[in-house]
């Protein structure tokens, strides 16, 4: 068993891992997570006095997004405890069944995004996320794009029906064919995928990612006795609900368990076990629950499928960011009904602690059920991904434990390259903006064409110039072709050159050519976002567009100018200044001026100038939307400053606000800057 420093520690990462995980972007798999958290509830079992009140089996811990304005749950939306096995499983249902409640209904845990769904007058009037079950977001304009939600019901009542956000296996797959298409961000699986989407400040997303809604319970508003009658009637609102079954005893409970997991891969959508209820609902507030759990429910998680095949080579992979990654191709496995060869290594980090070498056994499971990875060398013991993650996510030096196990097994080892296979230059690790080393090994060459590959997809994306029906299959072959060298390019390629392209018929060319055409009147700062300067995102470049008004302004700009411009830091001025000295680039932006695109800054509607020569920026958790706030500060002829700063004038701040920043604010305070904190109630009071 840990000791108390070991479960203080454990506290920590596991709230740490739980928030990364609500907001679509786990640091560990399930695997990991699970068996930290038996570690926790049995350190705490055996010792109920020294038990932290922050622990993650005390409550759930907050997920609430900034942006979204905060709902109160009138019904708290806790989690649901565990069985770990079936033994465990038949002990909660025997112990319910003592407690008069025999019946029991066993349905589908859904792996999705949990979505509480308010309607009154028959109408949808709200959907909030589970936040920290006390306090979630409001997504309902997210919700309208999920056309599995009824917007109306027969029940003219208020009601609260609760499922889970989904994105269905096909959808999904289409998706991330349609992002590899144009150059956007793929999505890692259908969980984190929903998750994230729902968080999303742009609803049209949701409604292009085609996202579905499986009902799990009605939580107010029902006159039914059975939770079974419940599910029927949902299904008669059209709702999409789980599969269930009603089981009289605990035998059918048991045997239903095993049938269920038999179906795990055949749904359209995921799952990760199944829930037992009990059906009698009159009984719920008789059995109680505590702050994290109610004792009317559990559920049984199933075991990832994990199979062993062998290791027959690894493919160096050039993905778009310039990044090289390893790409094991093993003997043909089954796995979830699919047949595999190809599976992922994620980074050359993973791959050297795992100790991969030429025809090694390997352990292989599906990430997510969708993407096939490698788990672990077999023939090594106690050293997997799962433990990779827990050995980094606790700071771990990867280095000394390589070393050591390549002492040991004297092997044909797969090395990470050296140089890079299109150009010849060195490959090494990528480094953020602060210097700091990175995961990615990369090719450094700008030069390099896996270098313009990236900067012409990032050109193209949505979050820059939007260019529709521009994928990287159609980049990749008008590069190799010669028929472009950089995104200038894109605007010279004529008819009778994509017509030579591989299954681009005259349709796709006419699509490809007007997409092109109708870029040429996009604003100046989607081209600035697109171009390629390092570390410039979309509001900085928004900050810059509004501040410049055209090009030819901003490319003439000198490096003290830049600077002054509030939201624009001394660090990414001197960036701007150094990526225009390149010869290149200055001819880059003399094309785009002389060609007359993407030159003008979009038109700001003013409603005054209350706001004139006002600096703004906003942390923490207000009630007023960011988006909202933005809006309204260039309507009123503000600026918003991407970083807190001297230039700054008002500091909007909300709950939750970060120490570290306003203490940077008390610091400027007594150097004399005039940067002042208020609310959003107090922001909004000035416009009035």
């Amino acid at each position: 068993m840990i000791d108390f420093f070991e479960y203080s520690d454990l506290c920590v990462e596991l709230t740490k891992w739980t928030k990364a995980y609500d907001d679509g972007d786990p640091v560990v798999t399930d695997p990991v997570y699970d068996a930290a958290y038996r570690k926790l509830k049995q350190f705490e079992l055996a010792n109920p006095t020294m038990i932290d009140k922050n622990s993650p089996t005390q409550g759930i811990v907050a997920g609430s997004t900034d942006g979204f304005p905060k709902r109160t749950h009138e019904v708290p939306m806790i989690s649901i405890a565990n069985s770990m096995s079936h033994d465990e499983l038949r002990s909660f249902c025997d112990d319910r069944t003592k407690k008069g409640c025999e019946e029991k209904v066993i349905e589908f845990k859904i792996d999705g995004a949990a979505l509480g769904l308010m309607y009154n007058n028959g109408e949808l009037q709200d959907a909030i996320t589970r936040g920290d079950g006390v306090t979630g977001d409001s997504v309902y304009v997210n919700a309208l794009q999920i056309s599995a939600i009824p917007k109306r019901i027969s029940a003219k009542h208020k009601m609260e029906i609760r499922g889970e956000c989904v994105w269905m296996k096909d959808k999904f797959q289409a998706y991330n064919d349609r992002m590899e298409q144009i150059g956007g961000k793929l999505m890692s699986n259908p969980r984190n995928g929903a998750a994230g989407t729902m968080k999303s400040k742009d609803p049209q997303d949701v409604a292009d990612r085609e996202l579905s809604f499986i009902a799990y319970s009605v939580v107010q508003g029902s006159s039914r006795d059975k939770h079974s009658d419940d599910m029927e009637w949902m299904k008669k609102e059209g709702f999409l609900t789980s599969d269930y079954d009603i089981c009289p005893n605990t035998e059918k409970v048991i045997d239903g368990a095993v049938f269920m997991e038999t179906k795990r891969y055949t749904l359209p959508y995921l799952i990760d076990g199944l829930v037992v209820k009990v059906n009698d609902k009159t009984a719920y507030k008789r059995l109680g629950d505590t702050s994290k759990t109610p004792h009317a429910f559990t559920a049984l998680k199933f075991p990832p499928e994990v199979k062993v095949t062998r290791l027959l080579d690894i493919e160096h992979s050039y993905g778009r960011s310039g990044a090289v990654t390893p790409v094991a191709i093993v003997e043909e496995v089954e796995l979830a009904l699919t047949k595999v060869r190809r599976a992922s290594l994620h980074n050359w980090d993973i791959a050297e602690y795992l100790g991969v070498h030429k025809g090694c056994s390997v352990v292989i499971r599906k990430a997510g059920e969708i993407i096939p990875e490698i788990v672990k060398v077999d023939e090594i013991d106690a050293r997997s991904k799962d433990d990779y993650e827990v050995f980094i996510s606790a700071g771990g030096d990867l280095r000394t434990p390589y070393i050591q196990l390549h002492t040991k097994y004297k092997k044909d080892w797969y090395l990470r390259p050296k140089k890079c296979s299109h150009c010849g230059s060195d490959l090494q690790h990528d480094s953020n903006r602060a210097g700091n080393k990175l995961v990615s090994w990369i090719c450094a060459n700008p030069g390099c064409s896996v270098k313009q590959f990236k900067n012409i997809v990032k050109f193209v994306s949505k979050s820059a110039m939007n260019i529709m029906g521009v994928g990287e299959s159609v980049i990749e072959e008008l590069l190799s072709k010669g028929y472009i060298k950089d995104i200038t390019d894109l605007y010279k390629v004529d008819k009778a050159q994509l017509l030579t392209l591989d299954s681009f018929g005259s349709r796709a060319v006419d699509k490809f050519l007007a997409a092109m055409k109708v870029s040429r009147n996009n604003y100046m700062n989607q081209f600035l976002a697109g171009v390629g300067i390092p570390n410039l995102g979309k509001t900085a470049s928004n900050v810059l567009a509004e501040h410049f008004g055209d090009l030819e302004s901003f490319h003439q700009a000198q490096k003290d100018e830049l600077e002054s411009i509030p939201g624009i830091g001394n660090e990414l001025a001197e960036t701007i200044a150094d990526f225009r000295k390149d010869g290149g680039n200055r001819h880059l932006f003399r094309w785009f001026i002389d060609n007359n695109i993407c030159t003008k800054s979009k038109p700001v509607k003013k409603s005054s100038d209350k706001l004139k020569e006002k600096v703004l920026i906003m942390t923490g958790k207000c009630e007023l939307d960011r988006t909202e706030f933005k809006q309204i500060v260039a309507e009123n002829g503000g600026k918003i400053s991407s970083g807190i700063t001297s230039k700054v004038n008002y500091v909007i701040v909300g709950e939750g606000a970060g120490p570290s920043k306003l203490q940077k604010i008390d610091k400027l305070q007594k150097d004399g800057s005039d940067i002042k904190i208020i609310t959003d109630k107090e922001f909004l009071k000035m416009l009035e």
